[in-house]
């Protein structure tokens, strides 16, 4: 891949980077190796780093990761398009189904969820010792919400990683106050929130107001059995 002249502005450095990837994506698309794949995969990630505005570096992403078989992050990369520009429902309808079909033949399965009365899934089970934990499927959504919010895949939320969490779920910014207070409650790797540190945020939530968790969850496209629904 060519370098990216530097006197350019963010959103033409993105342009620029996502053309000479769709272009080797094109060329090379029967031949990539895991290596290639994963290198496409981080070049669509700058440009959504640059310009997280344009829908197609979100589809390209995408649709990367359903090449590395990792279809929970696919999906969950889509639910963050929504603020794009240009954002489309039938081509993310239509990215959404070539998903669901690469991974009906990869035979991929979710966790099985457990409802209540209401018709809602649990979101906690009690364990053989009396203490109650995350449902199986609870711990894959927030894997998936915490992959679609790790832009970077580091592994961490940084700043502006974890603020996305609110504007998805608040559609406003998350105040510096409650950001700070947050990153000093639930402790941080390189100022940074760590995956435990994201379960233990939805831990104290859930525990206080389920319903406010499902409407996180909501927000992020899944109804309230913690299935994904689709856009038509």
């Amino acid at each position: 891949i060519a370098p990216i002249m530097t006197n350019m502005s963010a959103a033409e450095q993105a342009s620029q980077k996502a053309n000479q990837l769709q272009e080797l994506l094109d060329t090379k698309l029967e031949s990539l190796t895991i290596p290639e794949t994963i290198e496409i995969l981080t070049g669509f990630n700058e440009c959504i780093s640059l310009d997280p505005t344009v829908l197609d570096y979100y589809i390209s992403k995408a649709f990367i990761q359903g090449l590395l078989s990792h279809y929970d992050k696919a999906q969950a990369t889509l639910m963050l398009a929504t603020s794009c520009v240009d954002y489309d429902d039938d081509i993310v309808a239509n990215m959404r189904e070539n998903l669901e079909l690469m991974e009906q033949d990869d035979g991929s399965t979710i966790s099985a969820v457990s409802l209540d009365s209401d018709g809602k899934a649990k979101l906690f089970v009690e364990d053989d010792d009396g203490t109650f934990s995350f449902s199986d499927r609870m711990e894959q959504v927030l894997n998936e919400i915490f992959d679609a919010l790790d832009v970077d895949n580091d592994g961490l939320l940084n700043d502006e990683e974890f603020d996305q969490l609110h504007v998805v779920t608040n559609g406003t910014p998350m105040p510096d106050i409650v950001m700070n207070q947050l990153k000093f409650s639930l402790g941080t790797e390189n100022d940074s929130i760590t995956r435990d540190g994201f379960f233990q945020f939805y831990l104290m939530q859930t525990s206080e107001d389920p319903d406010e968790t499902f409407s996180d969850f909501h927000a992020f496209g899944y109804n309230q059995r913690l299935e994904k629904e689709i856009t038509e």
